[in-house]
């Protein structure tokens, strides 16, 4: 719209011009929750296929009210740092001596890119099985999420480093 456009219209308008998406992302909300809503009822989908938007915001309310939210919450979050931290602690310990000698690189290397690129879910049923379905199965599964990353990157960045700074 040209400058001479925008003064026609009044100061309160002159930002949803410049910014259609201010109106644009709450209104498309509406439209998918509307439809989502019609759709479920027109087609009578059973609640426990497709609940209607009203029973997923309820039980929302509801688990936030009733603490179930932070309770699981803190468990999830237990669980991805304790994997996490196995990671970090054996990624960091692995790459610095894979770095530092090449036979153990030449020797490791090979299977550990060949449990990065298992799939996760192909071997979900042989963790279940040796660590159980408590919580160390799942920090077995965050270790192994996390542990090629941090192996990689560790190896990269030591092996970056200028031979003249190692050698001060």
């Amino acid at each position: 719209m040209s400058s001479e456009g925008l003064a026609i219209l009044p100061v309160r308008a002159r930002p949803l011009v410049r910014r259609p998406e201010l109106v644009l992302v709450p209104l498309l909300f509406v439209i998918l929750i509307a439809t989502w809503h019609l759709t479920v009822t027109f087609f009578n989908v059973p609640g426990y296929i497709l609940p209607k938007p009203t029973e997923v915001a309820t039980a929302f309310i509801n688990g936030i009210s009733s603490g179930l939210f932070l309770y699981h919450g803190a468990y999830t979050l237990t669980e991805a740092l304790s994997g996490f931290a196995i990671a970090a602690i054996s990624g960091i310990v692995l790459g610095s001596l894979i770095a530092q000698s090449r036979l153990l690189e030449k020797t490791l290397y090979p299977y550990l890119i060949v449990i990065q690129t298992t799939p996760k879910i192909a071997i979900a049923p042989l963790l279940i099985i040796w660590f159980g379905f408590g919580i160390s199965s799942k920090i077995f599964v965050a270790a192994t999420v996390a542990f090629f990353p941090i192996l990689v990157n560790v190896i990269a960045g030591l092996r970056s480093v200028d031979q003249d700074k190692l050698d001060l």
